[in-house]
Order: structure tokens, then C-alpha cells, then sequence
């Protein structure tokens, strides 16, 4: 399976040239976009995911309406990258802010080559 290797620039390329392409203000394209790509229709949009490839499906569509020419006469505007899936958490997997215990899957969610580490200190806004 093809994904992009940086989906964030695609969609931040993507929505600066749907926004410059059509008639209505800038504000209104970058809301009806990010509001699209959002959505629950995309299921979150996580790697390897359905909902990952019916964003970059949409952004494609998006590009070729307006114009933009993929990149590789081959693969089109995709481009193969490995990643890592199917991994599980260990026993000791947690998150712990000013001693509340925060659900896994719920409150957080740590990627596959997230390391182990603890800090401490003041959170400034």
C-alpha cells in the first residue's frame, strides 16, 4: 500500500492551492478543508488507515481539479515509505500528570517509536 511520506505538507501545499484557485475568500477555503479533513468521515486520518487514504484521495482529487501534476510519472502523487504497525503496548506503557494515572488509547496515545522518559515542572501557557 502507497502513502504519503509527509501527509501534513501534502495538506498544508493542498490547502494553500485550493484557497489561491477559487473565487471565494481565503478563510472560506481553509474552513471548508480543514473542516473536510477533520471530519469523522476520515476516521482520524492514522497511517495505514482507511481514513488516511480517503484524505489523501480527497486531497488528490482536490489537486487535479485545480491543476497541480503529480510528481513521479510512475506512482503519481504518491510516494512508498515503511512504517511500523502492529505493535502493543507493555505493561508499563502510562502517563501520569500531577498524580492522575491517564487512560491509554483515551487520554494519550504513544506511536510505536516513542521512547521512555519522565519530566517534571511548571506548565506554562
Amino acid at each position: 500500500m502507497k502513502f504519503p511520506k509527509n501527509l501534513l505538507a501534502y495538506i498544508l501545499i493542498f490547502i494553500v492551492s485550493i484557497s489561491v484557485s477559487f473565487s471565494q475568500t481565503l478563510t472560506e477555503n481553509l474552513q471548508r478543508h480543514i473542516q473536510k479533513l477533520a471530519s469523522d468521515e476520515f476516521e482520524g486520518r492514522e497511517t495505514g488507515t482507511k481514513g488516511e487514504q480517503l484524505a489523501y484521495e480527497y486531497i488528490i482529487d482536490e489537486f487535479k481539479k485545480i491543476g497541480v501534476k503529480p510528481i513521479d510519472r510512475y506512482d503519481g502523487y504518491l510516494q512508498k515509505f515503511q512504517f511500523t504497525s502492529g505493535y502493543e503496548f507493555g505493561e508499563y506503557n502510562r502517563l501520569v500528570i500531577n498524580q492522575k494515572y491517564l487512560d491509554i488509547e483515551f487520554d494519550y496515545y504513544p506511536l510505536p517509536h516513542s521512547s521512555n522518559s519522565s519530566a517534571s515542572g511548571v506548565l506554562v501557557y
